[in-house]
């Protein structure tokens, strides 16, 4: 267990009273294992607490792991028992340029044996990338310590000042484990004081990336990077870090060898090993050519993408020229689609002005804080209500030139989207801190045509960010007129754009069809058909479980639905055929998924516990991943909770997602300052 400083922020005197928290290591599983693109209803939580619980046997093969590390003369190759391969579930998201990226849920087991991995290996790894880190601006240092956001103090759990059985739910998917260095947004690298100064040092700009970075990362090369200075002993080359880092990024991915799986915090960070070797080759190399880091120029990388400042342009092609050489060499490519090379000072993007000014069309909504207080001085009646929502709006004229700026700049739709809508959200959050946003008798029909605003800047590019910051705005509005209450509203809003919304990508509107669920609004008949025809066809049991939850609006379609469902989780674990290696076989994650459901009829139950047991009478060995086998096997087994919460009434998902859209991190420091200042602007 780790102990740390538990800090409470009050923003009204600035004082800070600090309380001890228990800061458990297995938090990692919770925080860097799942990509931030799921259901909200799907979790490791469970899974974390009965590891809690029983520490002493993880403690235990732990040790055993570490005896293996040092020992270099026994035969004992850490993790490379078969029992830690692992089938991951993938899925797709939309990317800002209409493509899709392909994302990953790792195995609970590959979860457990990257924690596993870290307890032998963390200080090493953070070692090497804080000595490594010559352009690195993004990279993992010491361990997290915990802040606490008092705006939200009613929704935080994490912490031990009434029970020991808090809900660690809550930083699931909502921060890193360690701390990052030295720019935790690239946003906010390019407002710092770094960037300002460079633009005013250099003349010429360089911008280029990895092409599809973490696909192309062949899992070898990690052993090429220690190859030259790797000792002699076979038992230190088994277990020297870059050998087992191969051996667990194919571990966790089901033996390949080509990519590593994009989603988990825990990619980047290993990643980061293999893109800061590249840096040193880069900057050895122009050394060696009397081209000098910060008298030449200078260059900052943020994960995959790389900035670049010089004097001479013919410098920059020439630091472009030499990554795309030595990149060659892992097996990388640089993106000669995404490569620019431009005079400084360069313009802002036009759409960018655009969105601006129509942002200040959206302000213009409500009322300014000068505004407010003339009305109150006058005995506005309407203020004594706290009304801040004007009383003629031209929602029209909004919507045209909204369609405009998307006209003007179809490449930039989710940009221009984001922006509008992280308006919205920003305008309702601050106004909502001091007074309220609508009258108490406000219109059904202006409340309508606000929802119909917003969901028509939605719609033109519903991807999984965009939908999360729409239902952030309607947990905004809820606060004051409960959409529970008034569903018939928000219903009507959705139906009007239901054709767009059953016709995108699945996973960008998961959490959106589970709101729906949540306050009982659904589909017509033919738009369920096409909706829950596209579901089985992705052959994914996360998608299949909340369509699951959707159905329960009404009784006999439930039991149409789960009738279907049960024969497809019946057909799919039928193919695990080789009982000794489930784990490798993506149709467990129906079992991983559906075990714990309540309304699965008890035949199916039955046939997912004999291919359980059957797994776990062939495990005779008390090995390392032997034993972890079977504590997941126990956990499934002997809980009624697992992966999935079936229970959708006992989650407050507005507020869940909006916790995260707002990026209110019990893991992010407040109060930083940055400097900020504009000189020229990059997406």
């Amino acid at each position: 267990m780790l102990i740390h400083h538990y800090s409470i922020i009050n923003r009204k005197d600035c004082q800070m009273k600090t309380f001890k928290v228990e800061r458990n290591r297995l938090d990692y599983i919770l925080t860097d294992m799942l990509p931030v693109e799921l259901p909200q209803l799907f979790t490791f939580n469970n899974l974390y607490l009965y590891l809690e619980k029983n520490h002493n046997e993880i403690d235990k093969v732990i040790k055993e792991l570490e005896t293996d590390k040092y020992n270099i003369n026994n035969n004992n190759i850490i993790f490379s028992d078969k029992l830690w391969k692992t089938a991951p579930l993938h899925f797709s998201i939309l990317k800002p340029n209409n493509k899709y990226r392909q994302l990953s849920v790792v195995n609970p087991i590959s979860a457990i044996n990257v924690y596993l991995f870290l307890e032998l290996y963390q200080k090493e790894i953070l070692n090497l990338l804080e000595k490594k880190s010559i352009f690195s601006i993004r990279f993992h240092t010491k361990n997290n310590n915990l802040f606490y956001n008092s705006r939200i103090k009613d929704y935080i759990q994490y912490k031990f000042l009434k029970s020991k059985r808090f809900k660690k739910r809550i930083v699931e998917q909502t921060g890193t484990y360690f701390k990052l260095k030295k720019y935790n947004s690239l946003n906010s690298f390019m407002e710092s004081k770094i960037w300002y100064n460079c633009t005013k040092k250099y003349k010429y700009f360089g911008k280029c990336d990895y092409k599809s970075c973490f696909d192309s990362i062949y899992t070898h090369t990690f052993k090429w990077i220690s190859a030259k200075n790797v000792a002699d002993s076979k038992g230190f080359r088994n277990n020297n870090l870059y050998t087992v880092i191969d051996r667990i990024m194919q571990n966790i991915n089901n033996s390949t060898s080509n990519g590593i799986l994009v989603g988990p915090e825990f990619s980047r960070m290993i990643a980061e090993l293999l893109l800061q070797q590249i840096d040193i080759d880069v900057y050895e190399k122009l050394t060696t050519e009397n081209i000098i880091n910060k008298e030449d120029y200078e260059i900052f990388r943020y994960v995959d993408d790389l900035f670049i400042f010089a004097f001479q342009k013919e410098n920059v092609e020439r630091i472009i020229q030499t990554y795309e050489k030595i990149s060659s060499n892992y097996l990388l490519k640089l993106n000669e689609q995404k490569m620019e090379i431009l005079e400084i000072p360069f313009i802002s993007t036009k759409w960018l002005n655009e969105i601006s000014y129509f942002s200040n069309d959206i302000a213009s909504l409500f009322y300014k804080k000068e505004e407010l207080n003339i009305q109150k001085l006058l005995n506005n009646k309407e203020l004594n209500e706290l009304c801040l929502l004007k009383k003629y709006i031209n929602f029209g004229a909004l919507k045209r030139k909204f369609n405009e700026i998307i006209c003007h700049f179809p490449d930039k739709k989710n940009s221009i989207v984001s922006y509008a809508l992280q308006t919205f959200l920003n305008k309702l959050d601050i106004q909502h801190n001091e007074i309220k946003i609508f009258s108490t008798n406000i219109s059904n029909k202006k409340l309508i045509a606000f929802l119909d605003l917003i969901f028509y800047c939605y719609s033109f590019y519903p991807s999984f960010d965009n939908t999360q910051k729409l239902i952030s705005i309607l947990n905004s509005i809820s606060q004051e007129h409960n959409l529970n209450d008034k569903n018939f509203l928000l219903s009507k809003v959705i139906k009007e754009y239901s054709n767009i919304i059953i016709g995108t990508n699945l996973y960008d509107i998961v959490n959106l069809i589970l709101i729906m669920a949540k306050y009982g609004i659904n589909f017509n008949v033919n738009e369920e058909t096409i909706l829950f025809d596209r579901i089985v066809k992705s052959d994914d049991p996360i998608l299949l479980a909340v369509y699951c939850i959707y159905s329960a609006y009404n009784k006999e379609y439930k039991a149409e639905i789960y009738h279907i469902v049960e024969k497809i989780i019946s057909e799919k674990i039928s193919n695990i055929i080789k009982k000794e290696e489930i784990m490798t076989y993506k149709e467990f994650w129906y079992i991983l998924i559906f075990y714990d459901n309540p309304d699965i009829l008890n035949p199916l139950k039955t046939k997912m516990k004999d291919i359980i047991d059957e797994y776990k009478n062939k495990i005779k060995s008390s090995k390392p991943a032997s034993t972890i086998n079977k504590l997941l096997l126990e956990f499934i087994l002997n809980n009624d909770k697992l992966f999935f919460i079936w229970d959708i009434k006992n989650v407050d998902i507005e507020k869940e997602i909006a916790y995260r859209t707002y990026q209110r991190s019990i893991f992010k420091k407040y109060g930083k300052k940055t400097y900020t200042s504009y000189v020229g602007s990059i997406e």
